[in-house]
């Protein structure tokens, strides 16, 4: 049997604390892949045809993904509780795995928002406000935020009695 986490060893990142300048590389993968692991990679989103060049910077004995990191977060709108799993193909990239809170693989949403056509107006038809602007995208979607309050330090949902 081939042990695959040293062909392409990888690691998990549930996103609870400050993440949105820099994110902590585990320790452990550090330690066990110091060798191989690069100043400047490549994250590539999974799905996707992108690729997001970032560093890497030793902070206090702990190494972070630094530069560029907070362009990619941003771009893929990142929340507090997204899981990301992160695979190295030893070739300075990181393959990205993106979840969102409960834990499903997230559609991809950037903050580049879905162009909009206006209404045609119909002179006998007032219409309503709902119907002033059509969406082209093929998969329309929504985004809900999750408080700090309402996680625990486990990641999951606290559901509230009401």
């Amino acid at each position: 049997m081939v042990d695959r986490s040293k062909k392409n060893p990888s690691f998990m990142k549930l996103l609870i604390n400050d993440f949105t300048k820099k994110l902590l590389i585990p320790p452990k993968f550090v330690r066990l892949h110091r060798e191989t692991l690069p100043k400047k990679c490549t994250l590539k989103p999974t799905g996707t045809q992108s690729s997001w060049p970032v560093r890497t910077k030793l902070i206090d004995n702990h190494l972070y993904f630094t530069k560029g990191w907070k362009a990619f977060a941003q771009q893929y709108s990142l929340q507090y509780g997204n899981m990301l799993i992160f695979r190295y193909d030893q070739d300075s990239e990181f393959y990205v795995d993106m979840f969102d809170n409960s834990g499903c693989s997230r559609e991809l949403v950037t903050t580049n928002t879905a162009p909009m056509l206006p209404r045609q107006e119909k002179k006998d038809d007032p219409g309503t406000a709902a119907d002033q602007l059509i969406l082209t995208s093929k998969f329309p979607s929504f985004k809900r935020t999750i408080k700090k309050s309402h996680m625990k330090s486990t990641g999951y949902v606290v559901r509230s009695s009401s």
